[in-house]
């Protein structure tokens, strides 16, 4: 698994469907607890100490703090982390494509705020 991790498996499945965050106003995108609602802990985890939740494009990071949340809720006892491949970034130009980072995503109220 290229160093990310020894096997690889779905454990979140989608049960509600909520407006894709990509495409909404920042007011109108779903809000962590929209999106934790949405998800429910699809699989038996097998033999594992820790979680890495793989996401392909992170926006204001509530879908991913949702998933995040219902994982742990689920396996208290295992370190959860996650990893985007796209980060957006509202308002400022792109000038690279490759600007590796290590942020973090809390829960303010009903909404997510990534730094970076």
């Amino acid at each position: 698994m290229n160093g990310l991790g020894s096997q690889m498996q779905t454990l979140l499945e989608r049960t509600i469907q909520v407006p894709k965050a990509a495409f909404a106003k920042a007011e109108d995108r779903p809000t962590v607890a929209q999106h934790f609602a949405s998800l429910k802990v699809s699989k038996e985890l097998v033999h594992s100490t820790e979680i890495l939740v793989v996401d392909d494009i992170v926006t204001s990071g509530s879908m991913l703090l949702a998933s995040v949340s219902r994982l742990q809720e689920a396996y208290p006892d295992l370190r959860i982390k996650a990893f985007a491949l796209i980060r957006t970034m509202s308002g400022e130009e792109i000038t690279e494509i490759i600007n590796i980072c290590a942020g973090s995503i809390r829960s303010r109220g009903e909404r997510a705020v990534r730094n970076p």
